[in-house]
């Protein structure tokens, strides 16, 4: 057991707050900056302060623990969130769309969330499940899983749970390889955290040079996407490694090496400043950082002062260390006023969907295992109803009455599918499982099936010679009919040619209607983003057209970011709505975007999609417009319903 001065910690608070507030100052002009570049101290601090959702998101959770209590839940984290945090957007934005349609953690942060799944926006979140928890790095991790699954998964979660255990253990810790394996012990056996924490002391050790340095860890973690949390997690490590404990060398690493800078430079700093206190910031750079926070969502302290701040966080920890932190004790600690014990063991309902797939098909059946647990320390005997939404039945037999015994789990598997196949097919399916026992006790669980996306699919479709170099084909047509390789094209045996601008079917019919003819695949998919053999079984480049005809409620003001590989052309309603002729890695972020109001009534897209690779990805994110007036709303709609594809010639 640790023995700390009150008195101590509370400034080892303090500068792990103010650590994260000059982090996020001086790293946030080289945010995304996907390079190396030699910085002066001066250029570190921009003349305005910008908010921060690194910060801003932890005095969410703050407003949390001093709420809620210290026995917090998923659902604690996501009530507050929606009440309270605009931040609506990327990873934030599926975990709420999750949410809404009833998919909750650890679902919510993996479920159509692939493109954001693994980035930095729950690692930044890590510092004050440590502050919290001194010399407890399992408490500070466990709650940094609860926290990290809202809205991502794997990589994510490890470092997350691997950065609130160090920061716990450096408010006691005597020197940093303590630090650093209190990190470490928190963390599964196989996870890729304790790969990159060895191959980044490894390349501190062999090389010097910090840009070269910085080389050999974007070669063995780096991304296109500056965000993800295993390359920032590198250079987090890299600059403690190179900074040799000196927080100014260590914030000027972090903004040199860029990608999410203010990230990577607020995690380090506070981690710094929890293990040395406020003495780690030079007199000068104390004077630049206001005292004041610069906070954008509605917490309770958005307009409060770092010492507040830090006086309630300390607080919180004493707490903690009467209830849940028996590994460290304080001295010279204020009389603790409020002890929260742990709330009332309950009945539990929870969900568990057939291969982690929770989403309704139009015809083929989803199966989902519901299983009721009894904390209590009493038995029950009562009834089980469910409430299914509109044109969806079970297939198995509900069970009117049932008995659970003390520490019992009862599981419950049910198949559901759709009375009418044919029936349009919502986004969103909430059903209501409640078992009501004969005392009175209600247990009720919503949970959630999110409608597949409907599409027939035409193509692959391609040009056999390259229409850039020869006016007509030179291997084929009358009277020339011979093998490619006699004329000079034996490439063309192995590569095909398409064009943004070539009209490989009746493109303005297609728009209108479905061209049967063509015998388009019907593609039936669960998430948004489309890839693989979601195309079917063909390897190379080409072209595909897919149809989709859907409604929203009318007057939505709607925005379609196009995230795709190749060239993209959008039909929407018999018009063309968009024409984007360059390339793009696909990104669920924006790169092209259109707009329309929504009819309310049965509305057609028709995507062209040119691929010149392999690789074919495509997804259609239809976004609110108005999207950040919203608090707690997700900017990804979830009031779109499909409309099931009718006549096509079914082959498979």
């Amino acid at each position: 057991m640790y023995q700390l001065d009150y008195r101590d910690y509370y400034d080892r608070v303090y500068a792990a707050w103010k650590g994260k507030c000059i982090g996020g100052i001086t790293g946030a002009y080289f945010e995304n900056h996907k390079e190396f570049k030699y910085l002066k101290e001066s250029e570190l601090w921009p003349e305005v302060v910008p908010p921060n959702d690194d910060l801003d998101l932890q005095l969410l959770w703050l407003d949390a623990l001093r709420e809620k209590g210290l026995y917090l839940t998923s659902q604690d984290l996501i009530d507050i969130w929606q009440e309270r945090c605009r931040y609506n957007f990327c990873e934030y934005g599926f975990f709420l769309l999750n949410v809404q349609r009833g998919i909750m953690p650890p679902l919510s942060g993996s479920w159509n969330n692939e493109f954001f799944r693994e980035s930095e926006g729950c690692p930044i979140r890590s510092d004050i499940w440590g502050m919290i928890a001194p010399g407890n790095p399992q408490l500070a991790a466990e709650y940094a899983k609860m926290d990290a699954e809202l809205d991502h998964c794997g990589f994510s979660v490890d470092a997350e749970m691997f950065l609130a255990a160090m920061t716990a253990q450096a408010i006691v810790a005597k020197n940093r390889e303590e630090i650093f394996e209190a990190g470490l012990s928190v963390l599964p056996e196989n996870s890729k955290v304790r790969e990159v924490f060895a191959k980044v002391c490894e390349i501190h050790e062999k090389i010097s040079d910090i840009k070269q340095a910085w080389r050999c860890i974007i070669r063995h973690y780096g991304d296109r996407d500056a965000s993800k949390a295993i390359t920032n997690l590198a250079i987090v490590l890299l600059a403690w490694l190179k900074s040799e404990n000196d927080l100014v060398k260590a914030l000027y690493y972090c903004s040199c090496m860029g990608y999410d800078a203010d990230c990577t430079a607020g995690t380090l700093a506070a981690l710094l400043g929890a293990w040395r206190g406020s003495k780690c910031f030079p007199v000068e750079w104390s004077e630049k950082a206001t005292e004041n926070i610069v906070c954008w969502i509605a917490v309770r302290h958005k307009n409060s002062t770092l010492s507040e701040v830090a006086v309630d966080t300390a607080l919180l920890g004493l707490e903690m260390s009467m209830s849940r932190n028996d590994l460290c004790k304080f001295t010279n600690a204020p009389k603790c006023e409020n002890i929260r014990t742990a709330p009332g063991k309950k009945l539990r309902w929870s969900v568990k969907y057939a291969d982690d797939e929770p989403v309704l098909y139009a015809e083929k059946s989803t199966d989902i295992t519901l299983i009721l647990t009894n904390y209590t320390a009493k038995n029950f005997y009562g009834s089980i109803k469910l409430d299914l939404p509109d044109n969806i039945i079970t297939t198995s037999e509900i069970p009117h009455n049932l008995a659970i015994k003390v520490g019992e789990s009862k599981a419950i598997t049910l198949s559901f599918r759709r009375k009418n196949p044919q029936a349009p097919l919502p986004d969103k399916n909430l059903f209501t499982i409640t078992f009501e026992a004969d005392d009175g006790t209600i247990c009720r669980e919503i949970f959630g099936l999110n409608g597949a996306r409907q599409y027939l699919l035409y193509g692959p479709y391609w040009s056999v010679y390259d229409k850039e170099k020869y006016d007509s084909c030179p291997f084929s047509g009358e009277g020339k009919n011979q093998n490619p390789a006699a004329v000079g094209c034996c490439g063309d045996a192995y590569f095909h040619y398409q064009y943004h601008d070539e009209e490989y079917l009746d493109e303005k019919r297609l728009s209108k209607e479905d061209i049967l003819e063509e015998v388009p695949m019907y593609l039936e998919s669960g998430v948004d983003l489309l890839s693989g053999d979601d195309f079917g079984r063909y390897h190379g480049s080409g072209c595909w057209y897919l149809s989709r005809t859907f409604s929203i409620p009318e007057g939505v003001r709607v925005c379609i970011h196009l995230g795709r590989t190749g060239a993209l052309k959008v039909w929407l309603d018999g018009e063309l709505a968009a024409d984007c002729p360059k390339y793009h890695n696909y990104s669920a972020s924006e790169t092209d975007r259109m707009f329309f109001t929504a009819t309310g009534k049965k509305q057609r897209i028709v995507i062209k999609l040119t691929s010149p690779g392999d690789e074919r990805f495509l997804a259609m994110y239809f976004q609110h417009v108005d999207h950040d007036k919203v608090r707690g709303i997700s900017y990804l709609l979830d009031s779109m319903t499909d409309y099931v594809p009718q006549n096509y010639v079914d082959f498979k």
